[in-house]
């Protein structure tokens, strides 16, 4: 349904304007791409069309641009910012629309593989105010079934949509829903949740269910790489070459962010930084870890989670810290020595313990990654923790589910998301899927001596595989196209009647 959806937003954009040459989707994801990147500041036309915003800019052309914006503009992307005016000529700005489309994000917590409550916020496309927020609360006991968990979470999203600031965004009957956003902390694959403890097992596809209970688009993202992803959008990353990672209660879990982009590995396992071996000999409590909740032993999330570190007696606490701060960094060692990031964000909450015993826990963690990595360019990696409320931490989060619908939605217009809308055809593959599809054997024998090195030779084909799509998809190797070829007669009047979602219920 997503790709659907999107697609005929797309085709609308496109057959809005038609006067000189049909501007091209590509063009359109690229333009709201950099207005995203740039917000919340205002952006001008020459601004887009040179790529100020970017890390390497790519100039376009400005009248290609103009067709553009005006696009987003009429379908309620974008609206005019106010005029810039210097030395020369006026400009006029634009920015992400603030009075028209917004997103649904939903947090999902899970205690020991079991949800139990969230956040559901309605928030504007440009992630500058919530405009309804919902407490999640999943029935117990565990024996909640899927059905439950989905028909639970589409009654909060039913009375986020029912707030006054929601509704009075409608227009003839529905309201401008891009779509619905679910960060949940646990792998994810497609739109189905997986269990870390078995792998192998048929999760469930929350994201099918609950399109088919709301009728309305669901992407459903790991949290860390939701929040990694609402990071390349703004200001507190100062590098597209980044990690974030997320202390929560029971686990902790990573994203990586390659040149802009998250990645999630092979079966959507990138980034358990929780499930990497310690080495216990080398901390002052070495055997106080527990049983990982994947059933392994010696893992960081046995060490350095709160629950873990409340469970030790009083006695003991200063060096329970210390020695969950060690491990911590184990595992920020292993993620610096395999990816080299330039930076970590790495996000705690306030139940980890008083700032004394924070600063414990991050101290450790730091000293650990600088001696580790002393003698290579690892020691220069800038380190910048977050401490947040819990509830503003889950409300954070689901607004980056929000969010992630926004990129979603930029990355299918660039064609980047993997799939092949329907009006291109086989033979219209990028380049840049022509570099994938030649890098990725290369980094399959690559893998295989890499996984051999580290213990996990079994999977070197697929560590492989993951290192050719981020080398063959991470970068663009094709210019832009700014043109679309002519599909339908512009004023195609049953598609442009669809301009936003009719809700399954009456409003």
């Amino acid at each position: 349904m997503v790709h659907e959806y999107f697609d005929d937003l797309a085709d609308m954009m496109i057959d809005s304007h038609v006067q000189g040459g049909r501007v091209s989707r590509q063009l359109i994801g690229e333009v709201l791409s950099r207005v995203a990147v740039n917000t919340p500041p205002e952006a001008t036309r020459d601004e887009i069309a040179a790529g100020d915003m970017l890390r390497i800019p790519l100039p376009l052309s400005e009248g290609s641009v103009s067709k553009a914006t005006a696009a987003l503009r009429d379908q309620g992307f974008l609206e005019d910012g106010p005029v810039i005016r210097g030395a020369g000529r006026p400009l006029t700005s634009v920015r992400l629309s603030k009075e028209h489309w917004f997103c649904i994000g939903v947090h999902l917590r899970q205690r020991a593989g079991v949800p139990v409550d969230g956040w559901v916020v309605a928030a504007r496309l440009d992630d500058s105010e919530t405009l309804a927020d919902v407490r999640l609360e999943i029935p117990q006991p565990a024996t909640a079934s899927a059905e439950t968990l989905t028909t639970v979470i589409a009654a909060a999203i039913r009375r986020a949509v029912a707030a006054p600031a929601v509704r009075s965004r409608a227009r003839g009957g529905r309201l401008p829903l891009l779509g619905i956003g679910i960060a949940v902390n646990c792998p994810v694959r497609g739109g189905t949740l997986i269990d870390r403890r078995d792998a192998t097992g048929l999760g469930h596809d929350l994201g099918a269910d609950l399109a088919e209970a709301l009728g309305a688009p669901v992407i459903v993202e790991n949290d860390a790489n939701a929040l990694a992803i609402r990071q390349t959008y703004g200001s507190d990353i100062e590098h597209q070459d980044f990690a974030l990672v997320l202390v929560e209660e029971e686990g902790i879990g990573a994203a990586v962010s390659v040149g802009g982009r998250v990645y999630r590995g092979s079966e959507g396992f990138a980034g358990e930084l929780g499930h990497v071996r310690v080495d216990r000999a080398a901390l002052p409590l070495g055997r106080f870890g527990g049983q990982c909740s994947c059933g392994g032993e010696g893992h960081v999330d046995a060490y350095a989670t709160p629950r873990w570190i409340r469970q030790q007696p009083a006695v003991h606490e200063s060096a329970a810290y210390l020695t969950a701060g060690r491990a911590l960094g184990h595992g920020l060692t292993a993620l610096v020595g395999l990816v080299n990031p330039a930076q970590i964000m790495l996000v705690l909450t306030e139940r980890l313990g008083s700032p004394a015993l924070r600063d414990v826990y991050l101290e450790a963690a730091r000293a650990e990654v600088v001696s580790a990595s002393a003698s290579s360019p690892g020691a220069g990696v800038l380190l910048t923790p977050v401490v947040l409320e819990g509830q503003m931490l889950a409300r954070r989060i689901a607004r980056a589910a929000a969010t992630r619908v926004l990129i979603e939605f930029i990355d299918h217009l660039s064609g980047i998301d993997g799939c092949l809308p329907k009006d291109r055809g086989a033979a219209t593959l990028t380049s840049t899927r022509a570099a994938a599809a030649l890098i990725t054997p290369f980094g399959a024998a690559v893998g295989a001596v890499v996984g051999g090195a580290i213990g996990y030779a079994a999977h070197g084909a697929a560590i492989g595989r993951v290192v050719g799509r981020v080398l063959g998809e991470g970068r663009r190797a094709a210019p832009i196209r700014e043109t679309e070829p002519a599909r339908v007669q512009p004023g195609d009047s049953a598609r442009a009647g669809r301009r936003g979602w009719q809700p399954p219920w009456p409003g």
